[in-house]
């Protein structure tokens, strides 16, 4: 039985959900297209749970997705927040070097020219 989600992630399977069908379709044709894109929206909007289902399509359509939350390094250092992305693309297959940098992370994104890589970074 459904219900109303009021903390925490949403799982449409479980909770009441507002079907956002032609935004995950823009979504996925933004991504298809190789754009970048934000999403802004008052807290508890469903901009997370937004993700997460545009995820499950992303890899029903073959993309590898790294959806990663960074809310809880607002207050931590940046060698934290590069060593956590580090390790999250490394679940993945890819070896990482170290990173010094936000600059580092990107030009090391840049490189990776062999999968279907997609990078959401969530709050």
């Amino acid at each position: 039985m459904k219900y109303f989600n009021t903390s925490g992630p949403n799982i449409p399977v479980e909770h009441y959900t507002l079907e956002r069908t032609k935004l995950i379709e823009r979504g996925m044709d933004l991504v298809q297209r190789k754009r970048y894109f934000t999403i802004w929206a008052p807290r508890q909007t469903g901009k997370s749970t937004y993700f997460r289902l545009l995820l499950l399509e992303l890899e029903a359509m073959g993309y590898q997705v790294i959806h990663f939350n960074v809310e809880n390094y607002k207050d931590a250092p940046l060698q934290g927040l590069l060593e956590k992305l580090r390790l999250e693309l490394e679940k993945i297959g890819l070896t990482v070097p170290h990173l010094e940098s936000f600059d580092a992370f990107s030009r090391y994104i840049e490189t990776i020219n062999d999968r279907r890589l997609v990078l959401i970074i969530d709050e």
